[in-house]
């Protein structure tokens, strides 16, 4: 698709899956600009949506302004409307919250898989800091979340809400039946493509495999195997995102994860092969980063702090959690029947 006719730039640093999803099952026109520097977005938080009319839609508000284009909802009854409100709020509160203590909390699966995730996507050494940054102001977010504070409450949460979705699924295609894809397929594929990758993942893969089956369907029918009508919608701004090359579903991450966490049994594959994967884990990034001398690391943190915190490129989201990357939890949002929300 050639970039002139896109009709919105979606512009993210992890993958944006919910919206990537809408705008492809919407057949929408669209580039993805995938950003690799997210302290240096000038525009604010990610993911955002640009529009043709320079305006900048921030990432609670993209499906919601998506829908005004081509309303993937138009068909659900006011019942069904009520339902999708209450599964929107579900996702976005209850089970973001879980997915965020499963992510960052548990100081062993930081050290050992989020942040050399980071580290693998982001330029050294500013990857350092900037996952040390934004994990605190993650950890400062769940601390004052006091529904839902500890682990083992998300993973309570976390279940329960699992079981709702499958009960709603069915056996059916999506989530409202043979109506079509609507906004909260969106949502749920784009909750469980993270979720998947991390240790809480573990409660779908152990019980609930219809939503693990759904999940995988819709990645292979819109990302890796589309129809050419869907594939010529979306253009490429820059470079691939590199979350894709380090979030498979069986790679190493999610296997160290579930084993390291706690949180459900292991990954499919065998201990030898994770073996195997652990001993190549560390990257050439952190090997130069840990075979460097202990002055010239602290003089390179020192550095990159000072020069984060000095232009205010760090946001420790403690001023507008509604538009933070990680999607804030603002529990008193009232979601009418029209709001809905919210890869390679």
């Amino acid at each position: 698709m050639a970039g002139g006719s896109a009709q919105v730039a979606l512009v993210q640093f992890r993958p944006a899956w919910a919206e990537q999803a809408y705008l492809r099952w919407a057949k929408i026109a669209h580039v993805v600009e995938n950003w690799s520097q997210p302290w240096s977005s000038s525009a604010g938080t990610l993911p955002q949506l640009h529009g043709k009319d320079r305006s900048i839609v921030p990432s609670r508000e993209i499906i919601r302004y998506l829908r005004d284009v081509e309303n993937l909802d138009a068909k659900l009854s006011d019942a069904q409307r009520a339902q999708l409100a209450g599964f929107e709020s579900l996702i976005r509160n209850d089970l973001h919250i879980a997915l965020e203590w499963s992510r960052w909390a548990d100081d062993e699966h930081y050290s050992r898989v989020t942040r050399k995730i980071l580290v693998d996507v982001m330029p050294f050494p500013m990857s350092y800091a900037w996952a040390w940054f934004q994990r605190q102001a993650v950890l400062f977010r769940l601390r004052q979340h006091h529904s839902i504070d500890s682990e083992e409450a998300a993973k309570r949460v976390a279940a329960q809400a699992y079981e709702a979705l499958t009960l709603h699924l069915g056996d059916g295609p999506w989530m409202f039946g043979e109506i079509g894809p609507t906004s909260l397929d969106c949502l749920v594929f784009g909750h469980l493509m993270d979720a998947l990758r991390e240790p809480i993942g573990a409660i779908c893969f152990a019980s609930h495999p219809k939503l693990v089956a759904f999940c995988k369907r819709v990645q292979k029918d819109l990302f890796d195997e589309p129809t050419p009508a869907i594939a010529n919608l979306c253009g490429l701004a820059g470079e691939p995102n590199r979350f894709s090359e380090s979030q498979g579903f069986n790679t190493v991450y999610r296997q160290s994860a579930l084993r390291l966490s706690g949180w459900g049994d292991e990954a499919e594959g065998s201990k030898d092969a994770q073996a195997s994967d652990e001993e190549k884990s560390l990257s050439k990034r952190e090997r130069e980063f840990q075979e460097g001398s202990r002055n010239a690391i602290m003089l390179a943190g020192g550095a990159v702090a000072g020069y984060l915190l000095y232009s205010n490129l760090v946001a420790f989201s403690f001023e507008d959690e509604e538009d933070d990357e990680y999607d804030e939890y603002d529990d008193d949002e009232d979601f009418d029947d029209d709001d809905d929300d919210d890869e390679e």
